[in-house]
């Protein structure tokens, strides 16, 4: 889970700002820096953000509505499978910002704590297990926010619309994008 939020985390700061993703050395010791980086790896490192992208991606791939024709659908496809890739190519990065971020907010004996707990038995434990739980409440979740989902984008067009003063056909368009999101055909 930790490593999860960490991956979220990394994400957005190394998006917002390479500049920033780029923590200049001197901000922390290099010792500590080492330190944190073996917490992360004590985390699963590497593995363990590929196992949570992969099911992260997979979950989003599933979550989306099939439209338009096989040819259409297989070009969506290999978008998503390239954007996969793209993603997973990122993992040193993001890693290296995560230790920065680590070093940066935690003491040393923070880290220190942090490592010994992931080396014991019951850190290994739920490390291992964590991919397996990550997935199963993917796939438990995303059926809940797909039903979510259509409620919810009809309000805000509503609302949207009232503000905007959408016309008749742009209501005709949204609504047919509500019956897309919802897998009903418009």
């Amino acid at each position: 889970m930790r490593i999860l939020a960490t991956a979220i985390a990394a994400l957005a700061i190394s998006t917002a700002s390479a500049a920033w993703a780029q923590a200049p050395a001197d901000q922390v010791s290099a010792e500590k820096l080492t330190l944190a980086r073996q917490v992360l790896a004590a985390s699963g490192g590497e593995k363990q953000m590929e196992s949570i992208m992969g099911s992260m991606y997979g979950a989003m791939f599933r979550a989306m509505p099939k439209a338009g024709s096989p040819s259409e659908q297989a070009v969506m496809t290999a978008i998503q499978t390239g954007m996969q890739t793209e993603m997973l190519k990122t993992i040193p990065a993001l890693l290296d910002t995560s230790a920065h971020i680590y070093a940066e907010n935690l003491t040393d004996k923070e880290l220190q704590d942090e490592l010994a707990w992931l080396q014991s038995d019951s850190g290994q434990s739920i490390r291992r297990k964590t991919p397996a739980m990550m997935q199963e409440m993917v796939n438990t979740t995303i059926p809940i926010v797909q039903k979510m989902v259509p409620p919810m984008l009809k309000k805000a067009i509503e609302d949207a619309c009232a503000q905007q003063h959408c016309t008749t056909q742009d209501r005709q368009k949204f609504d047919a994008l509500i019956a897309k999101a919802a897998g009903k055909p418009s």
